[in-house]
Parts: structure tokens; sequence; C-alpha cells
């Protein structure tokens, strides 16, 4: 339930015992007011003073009442999410998003045919050859929420595909494990994916490596360019290149040519002027166009 509520309201949980705090998703704030009880399943914010149970927050922001059954019904068990949907997986009648199946048999991916999460993929995610979590993912973007974490927060401490990468080589970093996908259709093996726009702590410790040469390549609409400022301003010991994409388009959209390109010509992005764009649409909702950030 917790993890779907930062799915939901785009929320970086920071945990602190037995309570996650976040910026409050409904009032401006700079410092984490926001606070979600795992014991009560309860929420309540020190700064606008909402609050109420998780249920009913998920339920008033449309997400389906089955669904949140399923997962109460679950949650306790966690990590065995997981196994009890493994039984109801089978390969995918021909996969009408993706439609090389061997790509995803390679990764492990297979398709949900029944129950709540029919019409989902399950994604493994590995660590050190050894499933470490999944997710059910839609990648038709049919269906809401699009992604269920099935092992808790650890999505968030990791990142997909990167079981399988050369840290000697560029590395590119992609939203979605689709994008991921179609990365490495086009030829691209040496890939993650951070599950959304933005990094945690966690994930950004993984890329934030002395020597690292990390390409971003997030989405052209707005939450891919803040997500991708919000990702720079977050490394310290790396300066990574951006690989813009044009508005409204992903890996997938975009295409192999047009990919090939952005990487091509990827450039290191003004910080300090990422932090103004940034502000000017938080603020007044200007666009943030690629060619601003780039240095004079």
């Amino acid at each position: 339930m917790i993890d779907l509520v930062a799915q939901t309201f785009d929320l970086d949980l920071k945990k602190r015992g037995t309570k996650y705090y976040a910026l409050c998703p409904f009032h401006e704030e700079e410092v984490p007011s926001f606070v979600i009880y795992e014991e009560t399943s309860s929420y309540y914010c020190f700064g606008c003073h909402v609050s109420g149970s998780l249920r009913d927050l998920l339920l008033q922001s449309g997400v389906d009442s089955n669904l949140l059954n399923s997962i109460s019904s679950l949650e306790p068990r966690r990590v065995s999410f997981s196994e009890e949907i493994l039984e109801e997986v089978k390969e995918p009648p021909g996969d009408k998003i993706l439609s090389d199946n061997f790509l995803l048999r390679r990764f492990g991916i297979k398709y949900i045919q029944t129950g709540v999460f029919a019409g989902r993929h399950l994604v493994p995610y590995f660590r050190n050859g050894v499933i470490f979590c999944y997710e059910a993912r839609d990648f038709s973007s049919r269906l809401y929420p699009k992604v269920i974490a099935l092992s808790g927060s650890k999505i968030r401490d990791t990142l997909w595909n990167l079981d399988n990468i050369t840290r000697q080589e560029p590395l590119l970093l992609v939203e979605g494990v689709k994008d991921a996908l179609f990365m490495i259709s086009y030829g691209y093996s040496n890939v993650v994916s951070s599950s959304g726009a933005g990094l945690s702590e966690k994930q950004s410790r993984l890329l934030d490596q002395p020597g690292e040469n990390l390409i971003i390549m997030y989405d052209g609409d707005p939450a891919g360019w803040l997500g991708t400022i919000e990702v720079i301003l977050k490394f310290r010991n790396i300066t990574p290149l951006v690989a813009g994409l044009p508005p409204q388009t992903d890996p997938a959209s975009a295409g192999e040519v047009i990919v090939h390109d952005s990487i091509n010509n990827a450039v290191i992005v003004d910080s300090n002027k990422a932090v103004i764009a940034m502000t000017r649409y938080k603020l007044f909702r200007r666009s943030i166009i690629f060619e601003e950030l780039q240095p004079s």
C-alpha cells in the first residue's frame, strides 16, 4: 500500500523506523512534513494538516478498490507476494507492445494472464545473479496504476538491468523498463532503468561513482525533464551527459534513428540554467527547453 501511494503521488519516501517522510503532495514545501505511518496505514501532514487512511487516499485518487483489496490481503507477506503471482504467469500470446518475445524471455519477463494483475508483465530485478525484487508493469499504458511494486520498496533500491552492465563503457539511464528494452533492441545493451523519472538516494549512489560515463535519456515531457534536472543535481562525483528527445516522446516512440542521433549529440547541462528552468516550470509552468539548458 505504501509503495502504491509513493507511485501515485510521485513521493520520494525516506524511512525512519516505522515512519516514512516526504514532501507533501498537497502543498508547496522545501522540508518534508508529510508522514506515512506503516503500523496504522495512515498519513498526516504537519504543514497543511491533511490526514486519513492510505486506502481512502488511494480510492479518492481513482485507484480501483479491487486492486486495493488484493494488495491489502497480500501485503503482510511482502516478498511471498511475488511467489503467489508467479503461479498465474504464462508466456504472452504474441506481445503487441514488444514483438520480440525472445527479448522478454532473455530477462525473465513474463505476461500475467489471470488474476488482479492480468494484462501486466511480471518484471524481475536481479542482484548478483539472483532475483532481488519484482514489479508488475503495464507496457501498454492502458491500466492504472501502470507499475505496481511487488516486493516492498526494493524497486527504488536498485536499477533494472544493473547486473548486466559494464562500468568501463558509456552507461545509459532511461526511465522505464520498456524504454530500456527498446534501447537494447536498438543495440544499446549498457542501459539501466530507474523505474520512473528521477533517482532515489540509493539509486543515485549506485551511479555516482568516480569515472562513471553516464548518459541520461529520460522522456521528452515535463516529468522527464524535471527528473533529468533533479538527477543531475544529486550527483557529486560525476558530470553526466544528457541526450534530449523531441517533445512528448520516449525511446520507444522516437525510434532508433532519433535515439541514435540524440546519443551522439549528448551534451553537458549547465546546472545553474537547469535550476532556473526547473524553478520557472514549477512557479509559472514555463516549458523546459533542452537547448536553453546547454552551456553558452
